[in-house]
């Protein structure tokens, strides 16, 4: 049986989820990048394909 606190949890992160896609949709200056950082043991390297600072 869930408990109240998992349910609001859950509906909260759904609500989290539904904003973010209203915010990105009603956005009109559209800036594309990408990145990601690989972590070998513990030495972290990051690409990415911006050429700004």
């Amino acid at each position: 049986m869930e408990t109240p606190l998992a349910t609001i949890g859950i509906l909260l992160i759904f609500a989290g989820i539904i904003f973010l896609i209203i915010s990105a949709a009603q956005s009109t200056d559209i800036k594309s990048g990408g990145g990601t950082v690989i972590f070998i043991g513990p030495i972290p390297i990051a690409l990415g394909t911006d050429k700004g600072p």
